[in-house]
């Protein structure tokens, strides 16, 4: 469902939230753990971050 701009809209909504990064994993390569992709990504989810978004915010953001 997700893989289509409609599922990922669908998402967004149920989400709530105005902005959302969804990232797709390609089943053919292996990842140590989930944690080192999140540590991965956390860098470019940070210049994502609008400039009148508090630091402290971007440190609690969840991961679906």
């Amino acid at each position: 469902m997700f893989s289509t701009l409609e599922g990922r809209l669908v998402l967004q909504r149920n989400a709530g939230y105005e902005r959302l990064l969804v990232v797709t994993l390609h089943r053919e390569h292996t990842y140590d753990s989930l944690d080192s992709v999140k540590s991965e990504l956390s860098g470019k989810v940070m210049e994502l971050a609008p400039p009148n978004v508090a630091k402290q915010v971007w440190r609690n953001y969840c991961y679906y």
